[in-house]
């Protein structure tokens, strides 16, 4: 399971606003029914591999072992994570290029066809 999101030694980060060291509010996590440890691989996953993983190209090693991790978190879960991974292909500009080129490659493809 996630474990439970309680008080523990993982608190001694936080600031007086709530927030931890990443910059992720309490309610944040606990909106989303995630532990702590739990939000910040979902954060990370977020934010980070998810949107490398558009710059890697034909990476099939590294598709696998992020569906390993994104496959502990239940289906809204990751319908949030490829949702905020859509919007970093709309607004990042290195997300934005690998996607573009992705798109003329497969229209080239599909005209040999």
């Amino acid at each position: 399971g996630d474990g439970a999101g309680g008080a523990g030694a993982g608190d001694a980060d936080m600031g007086d606003d709530g927030d931890d060291a990443d910059g992720y509010a309490d309610r944040d996590f606990a909106f989303k029914g995630l532990s702590r440890a739990k939000y910040r691989i979902f954060a990370l996953v977020r934010d980070v591999l998810l949107p490398s993983l558009s710059l890697l190209g034909s990476s099939p090693t590294a598709s696998s072992e992020l569906w390993d991790i994104m496959s502990t978190y239940t289906w809204r879960h990751r319908y949030a994570l490829y949702r905020a991974w859509s919007e970093t292909a709309k607004t990042d500009p290195l997300v934005k290029l690998a996607d573009a080129r992705a798109s003329h490659a497969a229209k080239a493809a599909l005209k040999r066809l």
